[in-house]
């Protein structure tokens, strides 16, 4: 029965076109060195379940397939999936196989909105990501952020372990934690792109439906990063914290 409502509203505010994959076919290699791979894991700490969308970046050499996720359970396309994580539990630790890397975005209860529906009337926001790129050209970075760009309907927290190289934003050289307020009230929180602000500390091109700046950073601390090359691995934990109360303007 509540496959058949998530489907059902699915259909009704997104469009989706879902299908399940014969789990038969699916060939899981989760083959990593734990001492050089950063792993992701989501939790959940409320005592509801809540349906978890990932959407895998087309990034060249970033895991292309959903269905290489474990704990996927249906899909949209072979970049988008979604998979129930019940009240207080949390997935496996997950990193695709050596050599690969892992980009995209986590968001709670929908997939990827840019704009506000009538269900969420504040938006929604990601937990964006890329781990395990040091095979990119450069000075490639491992960073993650929380993405309120869109509005708000979900309390993220991010929490960031290893013994290897420290997470960093400006003016700030190790950070361990991160989170997101409602709608409004980002501003000086490291880690997030508040409403709007799809520059940080600036509206430049956000989607036409987003544009307010009123709650911009002050300094450039949306985004944090380490080297990708000798990070030294770890685990970044993504956890869903419930429905955020939404200040005012």
């Amino acid at each position: 029965m509540k496959k058949l409502l998530l489907l059902a509203l699915c259909f009704v505010f997104f469009g989706c076109n879902i299908f399940v994959k014969d789990r038969t076919e699916i060939i899981i290699n989760t083959e990593f060195d734990i001492d050089t791979t950063t792993r992701v894991r989501i939790v959940n700490l409320t005592d509801d379940s809540v349906v978890v969308w990932i959407t895998l970046g087309a990034t060249p050499g970033c895991l292309q397939d959903i269905w290489d996720i474990p704990f996927i359970t249906d899909s949209v396309t072979n970049l988008k999936g979604y998979f129930t994580l019940y009240a207080n539990d949390s997935t496996m630790d997950f990193a695709p196989p050596l050599g690969i890397g892992y980009n995209g975005n986590v968001s709670f209860d929908t997939c990827a909105l840019n704009c506000a529906i009538p269900r969420f009337p504040y938006g929604i926001n990601l937990f964006e990501f890329i781990v395990n790129n040091s095979f990119q050209l450069g000075n490639p970075q491992e960073t993650i952020e929380i993405s309120c760009v869109s509005g708000c309907n979900a309390l993220i927290e991010g929490y960031l372990w290893g013994d290897g190289l420290d997470w960093n934003t400006y003016g700030n050289p190790e950070v361990t934690y991160i989170y997101n307020n409602g709608k409004w009230g980002n501003s000086g929180l490291l880690g997030v792109f508040p409403f709007g602000c799809d520059d940080c500390t600036a509206s430049v091109s956000p989607p036409t439906c987003d544009t307010s700046s009123i709650d911009k950073q002050k300094e450039p601390i949306c985004t944090i990063q380490r080297n990708a090359k000798g990070s030294g691995g770890g685990l970044v934990r993504i956890a869903y914290n419930g429905i955020p109360p939404q200040p005012l303007k």
